[in-house]
Order: structure tokens, then C-alpha cells, then sequence
């Protein structure tokens, strides 16, 4: 789930809601969450998109459970 303003993006056990993971969220707001391989290293990442309730860019963001942020949608 992604938090509304300055939040985190977070994972929850679905039996104990307990809180498994958060990733911080550079941006304002979060939009959809997924969670895939888009490197192909067999790892999987957590994709998000952000800044949709702010005025300035919106980005896609790419991190890992363990590393944290690990790509942005202006870095190219």
C-alpha cells in the first residue's frame, strides 16, 4: 500500500497485519503499487508511480525490499 502525502510504500502480513516492509517514498503521494522483475536478475522490486497530487513531475520509482530506491523514472 502507498501512504497519501509524503508517505512510505509499505507491505503488511495479510493474517497479522503486521507491518513486513515500508520502502520511503521520495515524492508526493503514491499511486499504483506492483511488485515484478522489470531487470530480469530474478530478484523482484516494488514499482510505484508518484507526484501525481503534487505540481511537479510525476516519476515511476523501482526499489528493492532490502536495498531501498534503486531507480527513478528521470534517470535515463
Amino acid at each position: 500500500m502507498g501512504e497519501a502525502q509524503w508517505g512510505d510504500v509499505k507491505a503488511f502480513d495479510a493474517r497479522t497485519l503486521a507491518e513486513e516492509w515500508a520502502i520511503g517514498n521520495p515524492e508526493h503521494g503514491v499511486t499504483f503499487v506492483a511488485v515484478g522483475d522489470p531487470n530480469g536478475d530474478g530478484v523482484l522490486d516494488v514499482l510505484w508511480g508518484s507526484g501525481a497530487t503534487s505540481t511537479g513531475s510525476d516519476r515511476l520509482y523501482i526499489a528493492t525490499t532490502l536495498f531501498g530506491l534503486a531507480w527513478r523514472g528521470d534517470e535515463v
